[in-house]
């Protein structure tokens, strides 16, 4: 029964100290870079050899990181890799969705660097990739309709129809009317159509 916490063990260690460079064991690292799909629930399971509740733990400790001591590309695949790990609504998901909220507070300071933008709108993204349909997450979601960055905004626009939550259909139509960017006025718009189509049957 201690293996699979002694393998948690292992990848957090791995978790560097302040200002030390982080040596994650090679499979994780190979299952966290792959160029030409992101890692599933499964294909990180069997890396890290944990059962999902425990493999997340890991997981979440890399999306947290956000003092440059680990890899960003690696962050943001264990960011994306958290929405896998909820179970479909309207089940709880706990830690994984946890930690996305915590990393979405963390990068959307008005200070926010290009980094944070990335983390930001890859978090926003596994939000709206969980399906939860919590209003909690609609309200998350709604103040970065303003966020300074276009591409945050656009971001928005694609997760929220991924809630079906129809709380959002309001400041959806608010949004469109104050953007003065016409890709991401387009975004709004089919979020929502979607809103008012496939979520509202």
């Amino acid at each position: 029964m201690r293996l699979p916490w002694i393998a948690a063990a292992a990848v957090l260690c791995a978790l560097p100290a302040r200002g030390d460079p982080p040596q994650l064991a090679p499979q994780v690292l190979d299952a966290l870079t792959q160029l030409d799909e992101l890692p599933s629930q499964t294909s990180l399971t069997d890396v890290l050899g944990l059962l999902p509740d425990q493999a997340v733990v890991p997981l979440a400790q890399l999306a947290r990181n956000a003092d440059g001591t680990v890899d960003l590309g690696v962050q943001l695949r264990a960011i994306h890799a958290l929405a896998t790990f909820c179970p479909p609504a309207p089940a709880t998901c706990g830690l994984p969705h946890d930690t996305l909220i915590e990393v979405i507070h963390a990068a959307s300071t008005p200070a926010q660097t290009p980094s944070d933008v990335l983390r930001l709108r890859t978090a926003i993204e596994a939000i709206g990739a969980t399906r939860s349909g919590l209003d909690s997450d609609v309200d998350e979601l709604l103040p970065l309709l303003v966020n300074t960055s276009r591409d945050v905004r656009a971001t928005v626009a694609r997760a929220l129809p991924n809630l079906c939550n129809p709380q959002a259909t309001g400041p959806l139509m608010v949004a469109y009317h104050r953007e003065a960017v016409p890709q991401v006025q387009l975004e709004i718009l089919s979020a929502l159509d979607a809103l008012d189509g496939p979520c509202a049957k």
